[in-house]
């Protein structure tokens, strides 16, 4: 007989009740009948382990070989230690909670009355507050953080928009300046856009056309004819 199998005969002889009428050789149909059905279990081949809020049962092929189980006596106690433990880490938890949140109402008093804070941007504020929150989350602060936060976003919105008329006004410029530019070298030489505008028009400076983006239209081939003697012609 192992030493487990006569540590479980010991004490179903000492504490008697269910381990007194658990034997070696029960089957598991019998524990169940007699301890109810087990909190969880293992099972490998023809091995088994049943558990108990007591302990736990080995069986082999159906049968038990082997088991460990407290008295009804030392589960209650078992249970009752564990009560008060539990008590006693929520009366504790409770006492920090406490004493944080006294913590952060002194933070959230001197906070308030910080000049540099008061002047601080809406972003900022709205990180601060947002680091005090999760510092003292049982401090209420919405009635501060909020505005904050409404100031902050409307501080993006403004600085999105003035983004986008910049962004506009670069290109208006921008367009401006190429036309600046087309004018000019029309200014300068007239005669080579006169003569064939759709031939020999500069590829990089291209200039606005009539409405419908048609092709500008030159002069005719009589009066072209009639001006080559005199105009600078490109190539030439």
């Amino acid at each position: 007989m192992n030493a487990k199998l006569q540590a479980g005969l010991l004490a179903a002889l000492l504490w008697g009740g269910a381990a007194a009428a658990m034997q070696p050789g029960d089957t598991r149909m019998s524990v169940v009948a007699e301890l109810g059905a087990p909190t969880g279990f293992i099972r490998a081949g023809k091995e088994e382990t049943l558990y108990y809020d007591r302990g736990h049962i080995q069986l082999q092929n159906g049968k038990v070989v082997d088991f460990e189980l407290i008295s009804p006596e030392q589960l209650r106690a078992k249970q009752a230690a564990a009560e008060k433990a539990r008590v006693e880490q929520a009366a504790r938890m409770a006492e920090q909670r406490a004493q944080l949140k006294a913590e952060g109402e002194t933070a959230l008093k001197r906070l308030r009355a910080d000049p540099d804070f008061a002047q601080a941007s809406a972003g900022a504020q709205v990180a601060r507050w947002r680091e005090f929150m999760k510092k003292y989350p049982d401090v209420a602060v919405a009635e501060y953080y909020l505005p904050a936060l409404k100031r902050f976003e409307a501080e993006q919105a403004r600085a999105a928009q003035e983004q986008r008329i910049a962004t506009l006004e670069q290109r208006v410029q921008a367009a401006e300046q190429r036309v600046l530019m087309n004018d000019t070298r029309r200014m300068q030489y007239p005669d080579y856009y006169l003569v064939q505008p759709s031939i020999y028009y500069p590829r990089a400076f291209p200039l606005p056309g009539p409405p419908h983006h048609t092709q500008p239209q030159g002069p005719s081939r009589e009066a072209v004819s009639g001006m080559l003697p005199r105009m600078y012609m490109p190539g030439n």
